[in-house]
Formats: structure tokens, sequence, C-alpha cells
């Protein structure tokens, strides 16, 4: 899953690596204003609200589903739905933000473009935090399967050490 979920991330990022370059292209018919049409396609403000999370029936009870591995499946959905909840970005003004020298039909393909970008922008943080949190409980769960794998060949050495001199035992006893 880590792996498919991989290439959809990638998907991503070439998509919005994609969307700077159209940027350019569409508004090459713009001229000098092509250098402050892209500074405000970049320019980015965010809500600076504070996000208060509920905690989920899940949590507020108390009662987590343990996997085998000991880590509780819904605090990976948890995880998962956490990482989903990404700051908006405030959107320019269609009126109040466009600079005098910018015409209106230019300043409306400009936000059009902006407003695609800063989705595509959102959906590869979306995608980026998720990506982490699966590759960090696939490393916790890797680390878990090496413990038990230590502690069964220890178990197992202390068995054939035990099944050794009990063999020993019994030959001397008939000896």
């Amino acid at each position: 899953q880590v792996d498919d979920f991989k290439e959809i991330l990638e998907a991503a990022i070439a998509e919005d690596k994609a969307a700077d370059k159209k940027f350019k292209r569409d508004f090459a018919d713009c001229g000098e204003l092509l250098s402050v049409l892209y500074k405000h396609f970049r320019r980015r403000k965010q809500h600076t609200a504070k996000t208060i999370s509920k905690p989920t029936s899940a949590q507020s009870s108390g009662e987590k589903r343990k996997s085998v591995h000991g880590q509780g499946r819904s605090s990976i959905r948890n995880s998962i739905q956490q990482a989903s909840s990404i700051k908006p970005i405030i959107p320019l003004d269609g009126f109040n933000d466009r600079p005098e020298e910018i015409e209106p039909d230019i300043w409306d393909r400009l936000l059009s473009a902006r407003n695609r970008k800063i989705l595509m922008e959102e959906e590869v943080k979306r995608v980026t935090e998720i990506m982490t949190k699966m590759t960090n409980y696939m490393n916790q769960l890797s680390a878990q399967d090496d413990s038990n794998r230590r502690k069964i060949e220890r178990a197992l050495r202390t068995l054939a050490d035990k099944h050794f001199d009990w063999n020993e035992r019994f030959q001397e006893s008939y000896s």
C-alpha cells in the first residue's frame, strides 16, 4: 500500500510542478505584466485562526481495537483524518487585490489559475502528510517485527539448549 500511495504522491507533485510551467505558457500574452502576475500567482496568505480538533468517538471512549502488532487501527485512521486538516489559504479578492495595471479579464484568468494551483498544493500537502504517517507506521511495524524475530530466535536457542541437555541426561541415565 505504501508503494501505491507513493505513486499517487509522485503524480500529485508532478501535476503541481506542471501547473507552474502551464502558468507561464497561459500568460505569455501578457508581456511585461508576467512577473507581476506570477508574483500574485505564488502569493499565499493562510488563515491564522487556531483550529480545535474534536476527539473522535473511538478516542473519547478510550476503546481502541488493537491489531496484532499492538498499534490501534483507529489511531491510524485518526492520523489520516488529521492530515486532511490543513490551514486554508485566503483567496485573493477579485476586486480589491487587483493591481491597477492589470485588466479585469486577465485578473480573472489569474485568480482561476491560482485557485487551481492552491488546490493542487493542498492535495500535495495532504498526500505528503499521509505518506509520512504511513512510512512512520511501516517503520514502527518493521522494528516490532525485528524485535519479535530476535525474541523467537532467543527462545528457539533456549529450547534447543534444553533439548540438548535433556538428551545428554537421558543418554547418561541409560549408559
